[in-house]
């Protein structure tokens, strides 16, 4: 499909350019610390020589672009993005197909649900799911994020899509919208958001028999702290559906449910 090939076009070039920078960006930290600190330490001839013994050249720049994507993280499937998007066969750290398949998905949503994603990044996620519900709002913070999900939408001809830039916190205070479904994917932490004042956020944003599809941060990390999330949900009169753990990553395993209003 002519307007497929036309949006993964867009999307490598874009990420070809970020990419450029963030290890442009990287390579002059990391030579300009190494260096302040070997001056400092007094030590700089001894770690070249080592160095140049071990057959690190800093001539060498298949070595040098290496360690740059080593560090940045930056090249999987040879485009990255916070998101995949199978549809156009975009890689990213988090797989979407393995994500709606864990959080079984499309066994709940209906095509007459309006969805908020709060922290939507790219909208890839979104994007995959749009043709499956009525309308998707995503919040996002990240100005260059938001107009990526924009320019993306836009050339796949996706009308019931919308991305905005704002921080949640702010615009939830002029929202008086109500949603079919809210995702919270490992954004809370972010938000600074409280167990209790999250869950009643939550519910003033759902309509009546809404739901909630939540999942915590990495359970070996901050996630470990959010247990007290899943209750607080309980505690406000939301009724749990379903839950799961989740590791699309290959590194990271996060926790899911899915609450009811």
């Amino acid at each position: 499909m002519k307007q497929q090939e036309t949006a993964r076009n867009y999307l490598i070039e874009i990420e070809r350019e970020r990419s450029k920078q963030r290890k442009d960006t990287l390579k002059e930290i990391c030579i300009n610390s190494a260096k302040k600190l070997l001056r400092i330490t007094g030590l700089f001839g001894l770690v070249k020589r080592i160095s140049y013994s071990l057959g690190f050249r800093p001539k060498n720049k298949l070595s040098a672009d290496s360690a740059a994507r080593w560090f940045a993280k930056d090249e999987i499937h040879g485009v990255y993005f916070y998101q995949s998007f199978p549809m156009l066969n975009i890689g990213g750290v988090r797989h979407t197909d393995i994500r709606i398949q864990a959080y079984k998905i499309y066994d709940f949503i209906t095509e007459s649900m309006n969805v908020l994603d709060i922290g939507c990044n790219v909208g890839f996620f979104d994007m995959t799911i749009a043709d499956r519900v009525k309308s998707i709002t995503g919040i996002e913070y990240d100005e260059s994020c938001v107009k990526i999900a924009n320019d993306t939408a836009g050339l796949l001809g996706l009308d019931n899509v919308k991305f905005l830039q704002a921080d949640f916190n702010e615009w939830v205070k002029n929202n008086s919208e109500q949603y079919d479904l809210v995702l919270s994917f490992a954004v809370h932490h972010w938000l600074n958001a409280e167990p209790d004042s999250y869950a009643l956020c939550i519910s003033e944003l759902l309509s009546p028999g809404g739901c909630l599809l939540f999942e915590s941060h990495n359970l070996a990390g901050i996630g470990l702290e959010d247990e007290a999330f899943f209750s607080a949900f309980l505690n406000h009169g939301f009724t749990l559906c379903d839950e799961g753990t989740v590791k699309d990553d290959g590194n990271l395993l996060r926790k899911w449910a899915l609450f009811r209003k």
